[in-house]
């Protein structure tokens, strides 16, 4: 991440704890503002604590800039391996000045956004106003909100014209006697369709757009099998919601999908920052490798396309013989 025009980077390495069960410790993690470590925890012994914390970080009043020289090491710091060491840092009574360089990291995890809709929370009425949920929630809320802008209400009509298999006119919105909204379609033939009678798929669709559309200024939206519930043909309209929503934006988007048909209209930025994920036998862990790292793959791409290399299990057996 790069904030004020300094780059961070921030990486952590979680293991199984063999001597607790179902628990995890962690067993590397490290933060690096511009060219300087902040701290960093070796890969050692399981039960090492010890982690290297850098006493080099000052801060200029006039400028409010970093002001970085050599690595210069402070009394070795002992923390907890059952929590990530970047808030402990801050704890530490010996790296409170650390919280220059490690508050603006604690801060952009804090915007991570995490959706994982549910059909029965996307369908309830919310009261006007309320920010969409992590399970959906306020849902008709926040497509009206989205709605009051006439070209994303444009947009959107017409991603959802062409993802349902009926003629649709648009949106409507309508209050009860508790002032909630109820999100609704409306049909070429005039006839109303309810949330209720909306399918799962549309529903999830729309709260991926609305947290899109709505961008708070979070940096990095986390969604999970984004193909649930999709026509395999309209597969193309979740590649362009994404690609549209995060190109020249301060948006970024995880995405985990099993789908061999979403892999194949993915444009060629897109392709570029795809990472394949599976177990190897034998092995109580998976591994995440980038696509690019597997061989030929550009040229496979184009001759087999990805969708085949995947459904086909290339991908596997590659990244398999590739860690053997």
């Amino acid at each position: 991440m790069v904030t004020a025009g300094i780059e961070y980077i921030y990486k952590i390495e979680v293991s199984r704890d063999v001597s607790k069960v179902h628990q995890f410790r962690i067993t590397y993690e490290s933060l690096q503002c511009g060219s300087q470590m902040v701290y960093e925890k070796y890969r050692s012994t399981p039960d090492d604590r010890t982690v290297r914390v850098s006493g080099n970080f000052a801060r200029d009043a006039t400028q409010s800039q970093f002001q970085l020289g050599g690595f210069r090491p402070i009394l070795p710091v002992e923390v907890d391996l059952d929590r990530p060491i970047l808030p402990q840092v801050m704890e530490h009574q010996y790296t409170k000045v650390l919280g220059l360089a490690v508050k603006p990291v604690i801060d952009a995890l804090s915007r991570f956004r995490f959706l994982s809709p549910s059909p029965e929370h996307m369908r309830m009425p919310s009261l006007p106003g309320g920010p969409l949920g992590g399970l959906g929630e306020n849902l008709p809320s926040s497509l009206k909100g989205i709605c009051c802008d006439r070209q994303c209400r444009s947009i959107l009509q017409s991603w959802v014209r062409e993802l349902v298999p009926m003629d649709i006119r648009g949106f409507e919105f309508r209050h009860d006697s508790s002032e909630r909204v109820h999100f609704m379609l409306r049909e070429n033939s005039g006839k109303l369709l309810s949330a209720y009678s909306v399918s799962d798929g549309t529903l999830r669709f729309l709260a991926m757009a609305a947290t899109l559309l709505n961008n708070d200024g979070s940096c990095l939206y986390v969604f999970e099998d984004i193909e649930r519930g999709i026509y395999p043909s309209r597969l193309y309209l979740l590649a362009d919601l994404f690609e549209r929503n995060t190109y020249n934006t301060t948006a970024q988007v995880l995405a985990t999908t099993h789908s061999s048909g979403f892999l194949n209209v993915v444009n060629d930025r897109t392709f570029e920052h795809i990472a394949v994920s599976c177990r190897l036998d034998g092995s109580d862990a998976s591994i995440i490798r980038p696509i690019t790292d597997l061989p030929n793959v550009r040229k496979l791409r184009t001759s087999h396309g990805l969708g085949r290399l995947l459904s086909g299990g290339w991908m596997e057996t590659t990244l398999e013989f590739m860690e053997d």
